[in-house]
């Protein structure tokens, strides 16, 4: 018996694995509320503390846009530690309230950025958290290595359908107790 070759028993070559990351995203509430000297020192010190935490949890990519920045991880476990630390020193140095969205998904990766649809599902998640919340899909909380609070089902802004959401509330005092790195003006 021959076997014959046909294109749809060969491997496609334009497939391509995506890997799979924990994505957080975070942005300062209120923060047009303030003059632009403010905003600008403000969005200065919140780039530096997540710099500083991304590094410490291990991030493989940290993205600053303006007010909010972007962190990816390899390690869902890793990400929420990281997000906790985060909204405590924030909130501790910084006098502010952030608002984290995360999700756990494939992802892209270029050379400065990080893209796709587990980058919208984190951002449009940060969107519905309150003030200091870390608000995380099912798929994160499931994988967070932490209890993890209900929070409700959401109709989240361009998705289809109801997604369940978790809150990943920080506890206790930072982990981090050198953060003198951090300049807070």
């Amino acid at each position: 018996m021959e076997i014959v070759k046909t294109p749809n028993t060969q491997l496609n070559a334009s497939f391509v694995m995506k890997p799979v990351a924990a994505v957080f995203v975070s942005d300062i509430v209120h923060v047009d509320d303030l003059s632009d000297n403010q905003q600008n020192e403000l969005i200065l010190n919140n780039q530096q503390l997540h710099q500083l935490y991304g590094e410490h949890f291990a991030a493989t990519r940290i993205v600053p846009m303006g007010s909010m920045v972007l962190l990816s991880f390899s390690s869902a476990i890793a990400a929420v530690r990281c997000a906790q630390e985060v909204l405590k020193s924030a909130k501790l140095l910084l006098k502010l309230k952030l608002q984290v969205g995360m999700h756990l998904g494939e992802v892209t990766y270029s050379e400065f950025d990080v893209y796709g649809h587990t980058i919208n599902i984190a951002t449009m998640i940060q969107q519905a958290a309150t003030a200091g919340q870390l608000l995380m899909s099912e798929a994160t909380a499931n994988n967070a290595g932490i209890e993890t609070t209900f929070s409700g089902v959401y109709q989240l802004e361009n998705f289809s359908h109801k997604v369940r959401l978790y809150d990943g509330e920080p506890k206790g005092k930072s982990e981090l107790q050198d953060v003198t790195r951090l300049k807070v003006s």
